[in-house]
């Protein structure tokens, strides 16, 4: 939440004029990965999205790196959890870090990948997790009206849910809300799964990216 800064329906070049974006495409459209195509009327993972923090630091004039401290990790008590901005940060944790590797038949030792963006960027624990999203919950991050309306998914214009809210999926599996995010990189995946109704939540890290790339969770479903 960035206070009287950012109208989520604000086009996204009165912020990014460089990133010659239509006028049609909003911050709505951003997060909620339906800026591709005709904006708003389907889901499509995009790349766009790391634009985001590029615009919260026009809008509130503080680097994203700080934004992330002062807003999410340390309101949120978030001991373990890094942005990993450059390869001497992460020499620094290497001894704390499951080591990466991809698998192609056999093991491939992995690698790390530098740089924070509202799209990737940060090592954490599944217990930092945890609390990033009580703090969502519990209003410690979000105001109550910022989180319904973050976990409530778009429709197109038909009327017909989408698979995404914004910054999060959110679908309906059997008959109830189904609350989901993923991360991949080429040697990383992790995936948090909440059903806000039952307020239970699974949490899984993993140090290559077989959790996410095979069943193609970039699909939204």
């Amino acid at each position: 939440e960035v206070e009287g800064k950012l109208d989520l329906n604000s086009p996204v070049n009165t912020w990014l004029p460089e990133s010659d974006l239509p006028p049609t495409v909003t911050l709505t459209h951003l997060l909620s990965h339906t800026s591709e195509g005709t904006p708003g009327t389907s889901f499509n993972y995009s790349s766009r999205y790391s634009l985001i923090s590029q615009i919260l630091e026009k809008a509130t004039d503080t680097a994203y790196e700080q934004l992330l401290q002062e807003r999410i990790i340390l309101p949120a008590g978030l001991s373990h959890t890094t942005p990993l901005s450059n390869q001497k940060v992460i020499d620094s944790l290497k001894p704390h870090l499951a080591s990466p590797y991809e698998f192609h038949g056999e093991t491939v030792k992995g690698h790390y990948d530098t740089g924070v963006s509202a799209a990737s960027g940060l090592s954490a624990t599944a217990r930092d997790l945890a609390a990033f999203l009580r703090g969502l919950e519990n209003g410690e991050l979000l105001s109550a009206e910022s989180r319904k309306k973050q976990i409530t998914p778009l429709e197109n214009p038909k009327g017909n849910p989408l698979p995404y809210a914004l910054g999060t999926f959110s679908q309906s599996w059997e008959g109830k809300q189904l609350v989901w995010g993923y991360g991949q990189e080429d040697c990383f995946s992790s995936l948090l799964l909440s059903v806000p109704e039952e307020k239970l939540s699974l949490i899984l890290l993993a140090n290559n990216n077989l959790m996410s790339n095979p069943p193609r969770l970039i699909n939204g479903d």
